[in-house]
C-alpha cells in the first residue's frame, strides 16, 4: 500500500499590482509644480531646452513629448522597481531607454557587413552593446544584473518610421518579441518585421556568444516575434501620444495588470478629446488668471507706491506753516523816545501826529479785522482741506491693506507677486 505525503508549502506574498497607475493627479503637486515653473522668468517665451518647457510640454494636452519625457518615464518605473520589488510581478526583469533599440538598428547594416574575428570572437556589436547585456546601461538606478543569468526578460521601445513609437517585451527564455503598438493601422506587418529584424537577429547573435557552455546553443536562430491587435490592446485615437502609450503598456504589464484598463489610464492622461479640452482650457485659465493677478498686482503698486512716496498731508501742512513764517515780516521795535527829548516847540506838531495816529489806528483796526477774517476762513478752508487729505490717506491705506492681505493670503505666491510685495513694504516703511 502506498503511502501519501502532504507537502506544506508556505504561503507565497502576493507580487505586482503594488500601486495603481490610473490614480488621478494630485491637484496640490499639480499646483505646486505649476509655481515652480512660473519661477523662469522666461517661461512665456516658451524657451527650447529649457526647464520650464519641458514640463509645460508635459502638461499640455495633445502636445507632443520628446525623447527625454519618455526615458524620464522609464527612470521612473526603474526607480519604483529598484525600491519596491514586491510591486511588480516578477524580480527578473529590466527596462531599456530609446538609445538601446535606435543603437542597434543604426549599426545592423554594418553588422552585416562585419566580417567575423580570426579569433572566433564573432562579429563586432554596437559600441556599448556589452553595457546593456550587464546592465550597466541605463546608468539610472543601475543593477548590474546580466541577461539570460539574472534577467529573462526586458522591456524596450523601438523607434518606427522615424516618427513613431511602439513597445516591446522581449522573453529571452522562450526567445521571442510581443510588439505593442498604439496604432496598428499605421504600419502594416511587414514594416513592423522589417523595423524589428535587427533586435531580433544581433541580440541571440551576443547571447550565443557570450553564454556559457551548452546554453549557447538556446540562441542559434532569430528571436520570433508579434505585433498584438488592435482589438487586445488600447489604441491611441489621436495623434501625438505614442510616447504616453509606451510608458503605460510597460508599466500596466510590469504591474501584472490587464491592458483593457488602460482605457481608464488614457482617459485620465491625455486619450479623451473632451478631458483633453476640459484640462487644456483649466490650465490655460489657471495660467490666465496668474498673469490677470500679476497685472492688477502691478497696476495697483504703481498706485500705493504713489501714495508711499507722496508727502502725507500732515508734513504738507508743516511745510505751508513754514513757508507762512517765513513770509511774516520782522518787526523791530522803534527807538524808545523820551519825554526830555520833546520840546514845548514841538507840541502842535505832535498833537497833528496824534491825529493821524488815531486816523492810522482806526484804519489798521480794521485792517487787522479784515485780516483775522481772513484767516479763519483759511483755517476752515485748511481743515478742509485736511479732512480731504485724511479721507485720501485712509483709502489708501485701507487699500494698501487690503493689497498685502491679498498678497499674503496666497498659499503660493508667485515671483512676481512676492517681488511687488516687498517693494510696497520698503517704499511704504521709508515714507
Amino acid at each position: 500500500m502506498g503511502i501519501t505525503t502532504k507537502v506544506i508549502i508556505p504561503n507565497q506574498p502576493k507580487r505586482g499590482q503594488g500601486y495603481n497607475p490610473f490614480a488621478g493627479v494630485d491637484r496640490q503637486k499639480l499646483s505646486v509644480l505649476l509655481d515652480w515653473v512660473k519661477l523662469d522668468v522666461k517661461w512665456r517665451q516658451k524657451v527650447a531646452g529649457s526647464s520650464s518647457v519641458w514640463f509645460y510640454t508635459l502638461l499640455t494636452p495633445k502636445e507632443w513629448l520628446n525623447d527625454t519625457h519618455m526615458d524620464a518615464g522609464i527612470n521612473l518605473l526603474i526607480l519604483r522597481y529598484t525600491k519596491h520589488l514586491e510591486w511588480f510581478r516578477s524580480d527578473i526583469i529590466c527596462m531599456m531607454d530609446d538609445v538601446f533599440t535606435q543603437m542597434w538598428t543604426a549599426k545592423y547594416s554594418e553588422f552585416l557587413d562585419s566580417p567575423a574575428n580570426p579569433d572566433g570572437s564573432g562579429k563586432l556589436l554596437p559600441l556599448g552593446a556589452l553595457d546593456y547585456y550587464t546592465y550597466e546601461e541605463p546608468a539610472y538606478c543601475r543593477s548590474d544584473k546580466t541577461w539570460a543569468l539574472e534577467i529573462d526578460e526586458i522591456y524596450a521601445p523601438l523607434f518606427v518610421k522615424n516618427d513613431h513609437w511602439v513597445a516591446c517585451w522581449i522573453s529571452i527564455p522562450r526567445r521571442h518579441i510581443v510588439i505593442w503598438d498604439s496604432d496598428v493601422v499605421y504600419m502594416k506587418d511587414e514594416e513592423i518585421a522589417k523595423t524589428v529584424k535587427p533586435i531580433a537577429h544581433m541580440l541571440p547573435y551576443m547571447l550565443h556568444m557570450l553564454s556559457p557552455g551548452e546554453d549557447r546553443e538556446l540562441y542559434t536562430v532569430d528571436f520570433t516575434h508579434e505585433r498584438v491587435s488592435q482589438s487586445r490592446v488600447p489604441q491611441n485615437k489621436q495623434s501625438g501620444d505614442c510616447r504616453v502609450y509606451f510608458v503605460k503598456y510597460i508599466e500596466c504589464h510590469a504591474l501584472g495588470m490587464p491592458f483593457h484598463l488602460m482605457t481608464c489610464v488614457i482617459r485620465t492622461s491625455r486619450q479623451s478629446e473632451n478631458r483633453d479640452c476640459a484640462l487644456e482650457s483649466k490650465l490655460q485659465k489657471k495660467w490666465q488668471r496668474q498673469e490677470e493677478e500679476d497685472e492688477l498686482v502691478l497696476v495697483v503698486l504703481v498706485d500705493v507706491l504713489k501714495g508711499a512716496i507722496t508727502p502725507t498731508r500732515r508734513s504738507s501742512r508743516i511745510k505751508n506753516l513754514a513757508v507762512q513764517d517765513d513770509e511774516v515780516e520782522a518787526v523791530t521795535p522803534e527807538d524808545d523816545v523820551t519825554p526830555e527829548d520833546v520840546t514845548p516847540e514841538d507840541d502842535d506838531v505832535m498833537g497833528e501826529d496824534k491825529e493821524d495816529d488815531k486816523e492810522d489806528s482806526e484804519k489798521d483796526g480794521e485792517a487787522c479785522l479784515t485780516v483775522h477774517e481772513e484767516q479763519e476762513e483759511d483755517i476752515e478752508n485748511e481743515n478742509d482741506d485736511n479732512e480731504k487729505g485724511n479721507k485720501e490717506e485712509a483709502l489708501n491705506m485701507e487699500e494698501y491693506e487690503r493689497l498685502l492681505a491679498f498678497c499674503n493670503n496666497r498659499s503660493n505666491r508667485s515671483k512676481p507677486l512676492q517681488i511687488a510685495l516687498n517693494l510696497i513694504d520698503s517704499k511704504a516703511g521709508s515714507s
